[in-house]
């Protein structure tokens, strides 16, 4: 698609182009190959398509597959290497602005020291749990189009595998998910892609609440509590059953919970307050609070004399055994978890199930607890992101 006076134009912000019955010329640079095949398919457009022929290329199966030619292919025109076959353009520099590469040797000639700044910034751009969450929806996609001959990186095995989560039973938080992780690993789909997706997001909104996990009973924290209670020696056991105490009590997130400190807990006649400093849903790191009634003759509160007696010496309130200046991580509380419901004879259980088990706990039990009490004492955000967990089932 040339533009008189320019060495480059951006088709992409141009939809209409697309839906001219002209031929179109199409040489994109190898990262946007995905993005204008798709472009192309989507508007029924003709055009010529120039492709290097690299094997790696996300786009190659799509184009060269083993057995037959796309039926969107019209015909092939393969150039032995090193043949002459364009011009080089006139301008060294395009209009649209400078690459991220120029902006780097620029800021390289000026002020190198500000280079790890700009580093850091795209690096930190989304927090370290949201790009957890990205790199997981991607593989799971990347493997779904692998398994049925698909790209990955074609916008069309988004919406497939959308599909495919909307048969599960996914909520709209994991398709926005997919399509977010699609959009910073590969590119933004075209608009009429993401149109499509815009529709099945809302058609996945729920006129019921849909939990996919069990209900967790006060009876199975305090099976936990009485079996650590009887190993006094087992550091990690004790560590394991306090923390499902906390959580299901003060409606903790796992991130919440391996967080906290000493000092955020404070005793004051028979409570327990417990100082949040950071949520998930407190970006500004506001922090709250939250309290816990326990009784002076409680196996909770024995427990929690026994683990200061036998924990490491550490400012966070559950530190790593093998390293106490860092907190235990996620994974090997989830793991430390699983292996206590083995030794109780329980069925295995998630940390997530802990909250959501002690607000059905405070709403069922405590006959007077209105559903925005648990939601302040919960941190929820809204009624409708408590709700699911009060399906009591």
């Amino acid at each position: 698609m040339p533009c008189r006076g320019s060495s480059a134009f951006d088709a992409f912000s141009h939809p209409s182009l697309w839906r001219l019955r002209s031929l179109l010329w199409c040489v994109p640079p190898p990262s946007l190959l995905c993005q204008t095949l798709a472009w192309l398919r989507g508007a029924r457009a003709k055009g010529v398509l120039g492709v290097p022929y690299w094997t790696s290329l996300p786009v190659f199966p799509s184009l060269f597959p083993p057995n037959h030619t796309p039926r969107f292919v019209k015909d092939y025109l393969m150039f032995p290497v090193g043949t002459h076959i364009l011009n080089p353009g006139s301008y060294d520099h395009g209009s649209a602005g400078e690459t991220l590469r120029s902006i780097s040797d620029v800021i390289n000639r000026c002020d190198p020291s500000l280079m790890p700044v700009l580093t850091n910034s795209i690096d930190n751009a989304k927090a370290q749990s949201t790009m957890r969450s990205y790199k997981g929806s991607f593989a799971k996609l990347r493997d779904y189009a692998r398994e049925r001959g698909l790209d990955p990186a074609c916008p069309t095995s988004l919406v497939i595998y959308s599909l495919k989560k909307m048969q599960e039973g996914r909520a709209i938080s994991s398709l926005r998910t997919l399509s977010a992780s699609f959009s910073h690993f590969v590119s933004s789909p075209p608009p009429f892609i993401s149109q499509i997706l815009s529709h099945l997001h809302l058609s996945t909104r729920r006129k019921y609440t849909v939990s996919h996990h069990a209900n967790v009973p006060r009876s199975y924290i305090d099976s936990f509590v009485l079996f650590a209670n009887s190993c006094p020696n087992d550091v990690a056991c004790i560590r394991t059953a306090l923390g499902a105490s906390l959580s299901f009590c003060a409606l903790l997130r796992v991130s919440e919970l391996l967080a906290l400190k000493w000092d955020d807990l404070n005793w004051c006649n028979g409570l327990l307050r417990v100082s949040v400093n950071k949520a998930k849903n407190d970006q500004f790191a506001l922090g709250r609070k939250t309290f816990i009634a326990v009784d002076n003759d409680s196996p909770t509160l024995a427990l929690f004399h026994q683990y200061r007696s036998v924990v490491p010496v550490s400012p966070w309130l559950f530190p790593s055994l093998s390293n106490p200046e860092v907190p235990i991580r996620s994974d090997t509380f989830r793991q430390d978890l699983a292996l206590l419901c083995y030794k109780t004879g329980i069925d295995k259980i998630t940390p997530h199930q802990l909250r959501a088990g002690g607000a059905i706990c405070k709403k069922s039990v405590r006959r007077g607890t209105s559903i925005e009490e648990v939601q302040r004492r919960g941190r929820w955000n809204s009624p409708a992101g408590l709700s699911p967990t009060l399906v009591i089932r």
